[in-house]
């Protein structure tokens, strides 16, 4: 066998590797989405109790 020459395992493997890591990625991803998204409705319920309570601080 030459050295140039990938064996069958060793191609599977590399497979599951990058198959892993695209996993990896979308479940970051998804992670990153929803923090941000509980981010935004504390940002915008902090800013409607501002405007509410403090309508003179919305001109800032």
């Amino acid at each position: 066998m030459e050295q140039q020459q990938i064996s069958a395992k060793k191609l599977k493997a590399m497979e599951k590797v990058k198959r892993a890591n695209a996993e990896l990625a979308k479940i970051v991803r998804e992670e990153k989405e929803q923090l941000r998204k509980t981010q935004d409705r504390h940002k915008y319920m902090m800013g409607g109790c501002v405007v509410k309570y403090f309508p003179d601080a919305y001109d800032y």
